[in-house]
């Protein structure tokens, strides 16, 4: 059948449940049930929409430098232990600082000339403020741009390949590129097997 011979088997079944008395009420009954559906719907509706809102603006993502630390030295141990001739690596890692927030501001530059006798001065001010957002129990929240991660300070690997120069260059040459930092703040030894 095409869309258009079904539409009006449809439009007739219609017809016909509609003429009669009981017909009617079927259909004012089927109306009030959509009707209460609809506002139910809403009453639960209404939670989940505001839980789907939620995460665009809130900042419950963080976590503290403990954490972070931790799965550094997790993934960095995993990736060495992979190294030809490392063996089963531990890691430990120390950190500058904690991570830093960086939220979206507005800066506005204004300039007065000020007329001092003889000479003029021109006197230029900077304002900066913070871009919020209003959420939806009304209160403002700055707009977070990025989180800065604290740089690492200083890396000791130790595992069973730790003796041989060829695993520590290959160590070596890995922590110096995750972390981009010097060889001076990377300790490679053996472990103690």
């Amino acid at each position: 059948m095409d869309r258009n011979k079904i539409m009006l088997a449809v439009k007739g079944g219609v017809k016909k449940l509609c003429e009669g008395d009981r017909g009617q009420r079927i259909v004012i009954i089927l109306g009030f049930a959509g009707i209460a559906l609809i506002l139910i719907s809403g009453f639960f509706g209404s939670e989940k929409s505001v839980k789907k809102s939620e995460p665009v603006v809130t900042e419950n993502t963080e976590y503290s430098v403990y954490d972070y630390t931790k799965q550094l030295e997790m993934r960095l141990s995993d990736i060495i232990s992979e190294i030809d001739g490392a063996g089963r690596a531990q890691v430990f890692l120390t950190l500058e600082g904690s991570s830093e927030l960086v939220y979206a501001t507005d800066e506005k530059q204004s300039s007065e000339q000020k007329n001092g006798g003889a000479s003029s001065e021109n006197e230029k001010k900077r304002e900066t403020s913070y871009i919020t957002v209003k959420l939806a129990d009304g209160t403002q929240q700055a707009v977070k741009v990025q989180e800065l991660e604290p740089k690492v300070r200083g890396v000791i690997v130790v595992c069973s390949g730790g003796d041989d120069v060829v695993v520590q260059e290959h160590i070596m040459k890995a922590v110096k590129t995750v972390f981009n930092i010097s060889s001076t703040k990377v300790c490679i030894l053996k472990s103690t097997d």
